[in-house]
């Protein structure tokens, strides 16, 4: 996980003490996400599906959890962004001429 974290945001150019700061917030949270997601999911896929279907569960349960951790990693950009989004449109709203 801390992993995921400092690879995204250093590949965004968000600055060491931001990536960090960010980390030191969201590790927790997204640890307890993973253990309630995994460990349940995986003693379903071992216990319950057939063998020769439990590479295709996993890897959709891969899918899910790579969203929701993309989710979970830009959850506060995404507010940001959403902001900056409306202040365009009303900019340009606002400038045009007829």
């Amino acid at each position: 996980i801390p992993l995921y974290f400092i690879s995204i945001d250093l590949a965004e150019n968000v600055s060491w003490p931001d990536t960090r700061k960010h980390l030191i917030n969201e590790w927790f949270p997204t640890y307890l996400s993973c253990s309630f997601f995994w460990i349940p999911y995986s003693a379903f896929n071992f216990g319950v599906i057939t063998p020769n279907r439990r590479v295709k569960f996993m890897a959709f349960g891969n899918l899910l959890w790579s969203v929701f951790a993309d989710f979970i990693l830009h959850r506060e950009k995404k507010k940001k962004s959403t902001f900056c989004l409306k202040s365009a449109v009303d900019d340009s709203n606002n400038n045009k001429t007829i």
